[in-house]
């Protein structure tokens, strides 16, 4: 592996890395999530420093095309994520829902006690919203 490819990989996982930990500040990203993306960063760049770590990984799996390695690698991780999204997606899906229900038995409530007031003072109640 050439010096300067192993430079642009150092340099990506370290993009990467920064890229994940900006997404946490601001809230865009939650800690496991950006936990997730440090760790993939950093193996880019052990892989960068330590290009003998994809023949000794390709090695321990009977892999005949070490790069090919880091493909299985980079499969297996976007599942992963992939997977967490779809399930994150599903909790926040059930949560809306359940305030969607919440908030129709608030503005019910809030009907019902209009109507309640309006009966006992025999005036119209504005609504505010």
């Amino acid at each position: 592996m050439s010096p300067m490819l192993r430079i642009a990989i150092i340099i990506s996982g370290i993009a990467l890395i920064i890229m994940a930990r900006r997404a946490n500040i601001a809230r865009k990203m939650t800690e496991k999530q950006s936990l997730f993306w440090i760790a993939g960063g950093l193996i880019i760049i052990l892989f960068g420093l330590v290009p003998q770590l994809v023949y000794f990984i390709s090695d321990i799996f009977s892999v005949e095309y070490p790069p090919s390695i880091i493909f299985a690698i980079a499969i297996v991780l976007a599942t992963y994520g992939i997977f967490n999204c779809y399930k994150t997606n599903a909790e926040l899906t059930a949560r809306v829902q359940e305030l969607a229900m919440q908030v129709s038995l608030l503005n019910e409530e809030n009907t019902e006690l209009k109507k309640c007031i309006k009966g006992e003072n025999g005036d119209r109640v504005e609504s505010h919203g």
